[in-house]
């Protein structure tokens, strides 16, 4: 059940929970946002692209592979609640490491993990009110797949960070 529901008073500004997804272009960051939208919330989208249509949902253009796109990246001070999901994902070059012309390890580590960790620093070092962050993996992350070498080990680099992270949080 949602936190806050909507009324003809509550304004995008004012609303105590926020949601940011990534990857809301299309697939499963879509269907994300689309159902917290439909649940009442505020959502925020963060991708290259998006054409989610909805009086409680603003966008921010972020190409996760860009560090210069990331630091442009701001979560909302003053809410209550902050709900981040990191969705977004790449796969990258479905091959074996030696039939790969060009190989694209750096750009799938980046949208896969980097980003993820980024974007999880800098929203809990912005919020002031509570956070909680999901970090999208696959079951890529838990076994090897002949092709998909870096989208197996970014996963499964994602998930120690988020084991890690939850340690660190735990603790406080």
């Amino acid at each position: 059940r949602p936190h806050c529901r909507l009324n003809a008073r509550t304004s995008l500004n004012h609303m105590p929970t926020k949601v940011y997804v990534t990857g809301v272009s299309r697939g499963l960051g879509k269907a994300v946002a689309e159902k917290f939208l439909k649940e009442g919330y505020a959502v925020i989208g963060i991708g290259r692209s998006s054409d989610i249509h909805h009086e409680h949902y603003s966008f921010q253009a972020c190409d996760l592979n860009l560090t210069s796109d990331l630091e442009n990246i701001q979560f909302d001070e003053t809410s209550e609640e902050i709900v981040l999901i990191n969705n977004a994902g790449q796969i990258g070059n479905i091959q074996r490491i030696s039939d790969q012309q060009t190989p694209d390890f750096e750009e799938v580590l980046r949208v896969n993990t980097l980003a993820p960790m980024y974007l999880s620093w800098v929203c809990l070092n912005q919020a002031k009110g509570a956070v909680k962050i999901a970090n999208i993996s696959s079951g890529a992350a838990t076994r090897a797949i002949p092709g998909w070498a870096a989208y197996c080990a970014s996963k499964a680099a994602l998930d120690r960070f988020s084991e890690t992270l939850q340690l660190e949080e735990t603790e406080k």
